[in-house]
């Protein structure tokens, strides 16, 4: 895992680590007898694992595709169809691309019957576009680092969820792990926490704990909030908290917020900063009808003004964006999530 550094580490999982992983997504998930699991994830990234050990613990079967394949929108929702895949996996970046394409559809894929999300949030407004374009698909969402392997909670997105919560909660936990908030961060405990970081003995005593019945414990750097009855919401990265004019900021629900507007397909933020690091100001970035353009660009001063206006209904004044961008696509990494350091390039080349 690189996390938010860049900075590759091993994380060493053990194989009954593995095991658990599979126990619960065959006890929980509700995936059937022999599923079809699409591999899109590259092998680097965690989230392949899902789709690899559930074939082998359930005896399916998975759909490999190269990226060839996957850059070719209609012939592979075609070679999905071909084998019948039954269960999605990806992060909700990519199903949202994925929206555009007409051939996303029941129609096209009528034995899909479950969207498994990891890696990154998943928005309500995309949880929304998924529940009406395939009514009788379930959508899970499920959150956890790599060092916790994959994945530590889970909740099916329903209609009553959707109409309760907004952001969506990430769910609760797994069986026979435990949950905690400690001073606002996401905490793990159990058997399926990593054995450690590969040769690096200053992040394990950093980040590594032993729990009080024993079991291992990480703390994530994740920050979150957890409501009576055990239900996890995660409000992103403590990374992603910053300090602006003395008034600390999680990007993440600035991420909401700019979702919430009106015509917004996909949105993001990024921190403009002086050279010594100092925040300086809110950018925003969106995707959608209203802002489809060839190429990024600053929104015009009336768009502007009336997006502004609905922003400061959700934002306090210091958390909406100083500059909103227009942009055809959101950049994302390789493991397909939104990749915030090239926002900021996207915004540096923009003509004055």
């Amino acid at each position: 895992t690189s996390g938010s550094t860049g900075d590759p580490k091993g994380v060493q999982i053990g194989r009954e680590s593995v095991g658990l992983l599979g126990d619960w997504m065959l006890g929980s998930f509700g995936l059937g007898e022999a599923p079809v699991f699409m591999n899109q994830a590259p092998f680097s990234f965690d989230l392949s694992m899902y789709e690899v050990f559930a074939t082998l613990a359930s005896g399916g079967s998975c759909v490999l595709n190269a990226r060839e394949q996957i850059a070719a929108p209609g012939p592979w929702m075609e070679r999905l169809a071909g084998h019948g895949i039954t269960v999605w996996v990806s992060t909700p970046s990519f199903a949202h691309q994925q929206l555009a394409n007409r051939d996303f559809s029941p129609a096209t894929l009528p034995t899909l019957r479950t969207f498994l999300f990891c890696g990154e949030p998943l928005p309500a407004a995309l949880a929304k576009k998924l529940r009406q374009r395939f009514p009788n698909a379930s959508i899970l969402n499920t959150y956890g680092p790599t060092e916790a392997t994959v994945a530590t909670t889970w909740i099916e997105v329903t209609d009553a969820v959707l109409a309760a919560h907004d952001p969506l909660p990430v769910g609760h936990a797994k069986p026979d792990s435990v949950l905690l908030v400690d001073e606002g961060e996401i905490c793990i405990v159990g058997d399926h926490v990593m054995r450690g970081y590969l040769n690096r003995a200053d992040l394990n005593a950093a980040k590594l704990y032993t729990y009080d019945d024993g079991r291992r414990a990480f703390r994530t750097g994740d920050l979150g909030l957890m409501e009576e009855g055990g239900l996890l919401f995660c409000r992103g990265r403590m990374d992603d908290q910053i300090k602006l004019n003395g008034y600390r900021i999680e990007l993440a629900e600035i991420d909401e917020a700019l979702h919430g507007l009106p015509d917004v397909e996909a949105s993001a933020c990024a921190v403009l900063r002086r050279p010594d690091g100092t925040a300086v100001r809110l950018i925003g970035f969106v995707t959608g009808a209203k802002a489809a353009t060839q190429e990024a660009s600053l929104l015009a001063p009336e768009a502007l003004s009336g997006w502004k206006e609905r922003l400061a209904e959700r934002l306090p004044p210091y958390m909406v964006p100083s500059e909103l961008v227009a942009c055809p696509a959101l950049p994302m990494s390789n493991n397909h999530k939104i990749d915030r350091k090239k926002l900021i390039e996207i915004y540096s080349a923009i003509p004055v």
